[in-house]
């Protein structure tokens, strides 16, 4: 430590440190919409991500992330856009006005997604007594989050879209926390269908394991019935022999035998 520091620091650290406050959340004041849309494009997706998101800000006229950003935002006439590069996926979220949604950006920009899309998902911010939406089944989810502050709906049904809704009631204005609550529930939904993902892989891979347990049952009678043949010709040519554990469970492949009169060395 040449340079007067009292510790030495991980080389990671300061690339850490800005990744946790990276995506810090957006004030927001209410009436508003968010909309959340998360495309899994993999590690090696995140060039053609960070190129679709320059495309959108050079068609309005806004400056474009550089070559090794994680995050960008861009601003324009009644919309905001914020998009923010995970481990293997992208989101990319849209603030815009009561009934408002995706058609305020360039329809090409949309049709050009660098991959298939598996979040969307849409989040109303209300003020005052207003009632949650009806769902088509009538099965409704509510709770009252941040000690009262919010009342938060859904059904986690999909529209005729495909987009997911929530609606939340705020019982009072301060901005910060509405960003905080957006923030939470976007990611709590972004990472509930990331995580849905493995559901297909985990019933493929069950149904290899229980392939795999009945082969092991299998191999496992017939090293027994070896051990069994082994242990009676031995008893046969010597019937002296001492089989430690014959009447006692076994697993398939022990034979443990004293033959007395022999040395174990």
């Amino acid at each position: 430590m040449s340079d007067g520091r009292l510790l030495d620091w991980h080389p990671m650290r300061d690339r850490l440190l800005a990744e946790a406050h990276a995506r810090p959340s957006t004030p927001l004041a209410a009436p508003v919409v968010a909309i959340r849309v998360a495309n899994v494009s993999g590690p090696e997706g995140v060039s053609a991500d960070r190129g679709h998101m320059a495309a959108l800000c050079e068609s309005v006229g806004e400056s474009a992330p550089d070559a090794e950003a994680r995050w960008w935002s861009v601003d324009s006439a009644g919309w905001a856009l914020r998009w923010e590069r995970h481990t293997e996926f992208s989101s990319w979220t849209l603030f815009v006005p009561p009934r408002a949604g995706l058609e305020v950006l360039p329809a090409g920009w949309l049709a050009a997604f660098p991959t298939d899309v598996l979040v969307a998902t849409r989040l109303e911010i209300r003020t005052g007594a207003t009632p949650p939406p009806v769902p088509s089944d009538g099965v409704m989810i509510g709770s009252r989050v941040f000690e009262g502050a919010a009342d938060v709906f859904t059904d986690f049904r999909p529209d005729e879209a495909g987009m997911t809704h929530f609606r939340v009631v705020l019982r009072g204005d301060d901005t910060a926390l509405t960003g905080r609550l957006a923030l939470i529930l976007l990611e709590i939904e972004t990472y509930r269908l990331m995580a849905l993902l493995a559901f297909p892989l985990a019933g493929e891979a069950g149904a290899r394991v229980r392939e795999i347990e009945v082969e092991a049952g299998e191999l496992a009678s017939r090293l027994a019935a070896l051990r069994d043949r082994l242990e009676g010709a031995l008893l046969a040519f010597y019937p002296a022999a001492m089989v430690f554990g014959a009447k006692a469970p076994r697993l398939p492949h022990v034979l443990n035998v004293a033959v007395p009169g022999l040395k174990a060395e």
